[in-house]
């Protein structure tokens, strides 16, 4: 016996969480059980039972860390899952989604609470897209969400499938959000940049078009890419 810890529950049983060393060496935790005697004579004779619970306690162990590394993969990558129950219209989601939309993970979510975070112009749209999926449909958007905490619009793009049961009826409505915002960002500013491009093109031309002088433009090897 390493160390052990111990309860009692509401039938006077006595039970004890334990670390024991097997005969072959081999350490094991187990649970120790057996009813406390109401007679002294009792003591005699009690049964004693002992459930070997190592295989159980490394099961949760590693649970426990294939969780913590879902959690570090999910803030790493900006992206969250997501779970929708149908019949109460009521949402789980990983915690990595209230950091992305600034909630406290103890509030209340699903799609009524999803609608007040929506950006206006968007907001139609996705409760449009949410009720298709409802009915089987796809959902795949992009939107904007407006963050209650500091104000900040973060563009999310979310997809999500449906789980059935063996009667074809919806059970779940699983999906994935990730915060794509920088994404959206750079998108916007190549477009800015390539209109500022095509505005100072266009000016070019135009000055060149009027000017009384003959324009090239040529590489230093004589071809000639601009000729007024």
């Amino acid at each position: 016996l390493e160390s052990q810890s111990w309860f009692w529950d509401d039938r006077d049983i006595f039970r004890s969480v334990a670390n024991y060393f097997s005969f072959d060496g081999r350490p094991i935790q187990a649970i120790v059980s057996y009813r406390v005697p109401k007679k002294r004579i009792d003591y005699k004779n009690v049964a004693i039972t002992l459930v070997d619970i190592s295989d159980r306690k490394q099961a949760l162990k590693a649970l426990v860390e294939n969780q913590e590394l879902l959690k570090e993969a999910q803030s790493i990558a900006h992206m969250g899952n997501w779970e929708l129950d149908p019949k109460t219209m009521k949402a789980v989601w990983s915690e990595e989604i209230f950091s992305m939309f600034g909630m406290d993970v103890t509030d209340d979510v699903g799609p009524a609470c999803l609608e007040t975070l929506l950006h206006e112009g968007d907001r139609e749209c996705v409760m449009e897209s949410l009720k298709t999926a409802l009915q089987g449909g796809k959902h795949h958007m992009e939107y904007r969400v407006i963050r209650p905490d500091n104000g900040i619009v973060r563009w999310i793009e979310c997809q999500a499938v449906q789980k059935y049961d063996d009667k074809g009826k919806i059970l779940k409505i699983r999906g994935v959000v990730q915060d794509i915002t920088n994404r959206k960002e750079t998108e916007q500013k190549l477009i800015f940049l390539k209109e500022e491009s095509e505005r100072s093109e266009s000016k070019f031309k135009s000055i060149t078009e009027q000017a009384t002088e003959g324009i090239t433009v040529a590489d230093m090897d004589g071809n000639y890419s601009f000729v007024n």
